[in-house]
């Protein structure tokens, strides 16, 4: 499920998509007041990263983790 308050997903373990395409994936260290960007620990050997919405980035959760961010139903 695409996120549109990135400011919401700190602590969340995220895909990052691009042009519709998987590019990597991490959990989010730290995000900016107005949801422009995140700070992305990535997995394994990838290193910390800056994903900013402005360069066309969507963050993916998966569908436990929607319904924390949602609430109960």
């Amino acid at each position: 499920m695409s996120v549109v308050r990135w400011n919401c997903l700190v602590g969340f373990s995220v895909e990052v998509v691009r042009r519709g395409h998987v590019v990597g994936g991490g959990i989010v260290e730290a995000a900016s007041p107005n949801s422009d960007y995140v700070w992305l620990a990535g997995y394994g050997v990838d290193s910390r990263r800056l994903i900013h919405r402005a360069e066309g980035y969507e963050l993916l959760v998966d569908e436990e983790q929607a319904r924390i961010l949602n609430g109960p139903a």
